[in-house]
């Protein structure tokens, strides 16, 4: 829904994630049955499904856990992109999408999401 309570209860659990701009690029971020700002349970979930949307040429498609950052694409052309990602500790995962806004600037972020937590199953 579009509405103010859905968005801020959105934002409150968790389930979102920020773009520079109103058609910036979006993800959809899952494990198993979770979502953003949801616990996955590892090793019974061990990859995150990446989906997305608007990128621009170039855009990088990266994925930060506590192990540190990873670069999984970058887009030859302005599309979309299902990538899957393997998540081999329990922690967490989040995507950003890098842009270059200006030539000759380094790359910024264009999005940033909510992580999806992976808990170690007990």
């Amino acid at each position: 829904s579009e509405s103010e309570a859905d968005i801020l209860a959105a934002v409150r659990a968790g389930r979102s994630f920020i773009t520079f701009a109103p058609n910036g690029p979006t993800v959809a971020l899952s494990a198993g049955d979770a979502g953003l700002g949801e616990v996955a349970r590892w090793p019974q979930v061990k990859a995150l499904r990446i989906v997305a949307g608007g990128l621009a040429r170039g855009d990088v498609v990266r994925v930060v856990t506590a192990a540190g950052a990873t670069a999984l694409f970058t887009a030859p052309e302005a599309g979309d992109v299902a990538l899957d990602f393997p998540v081999e500790a329990p922690g967490f995962a989040r995507v950003e999408i890098l842009r270059v806004f200006i030539p000759g600037v380094p790359p910024l972020p264009a999005l940033l999401s909510n992580p999806i937590y992976f808990e170690a199953a007990g």
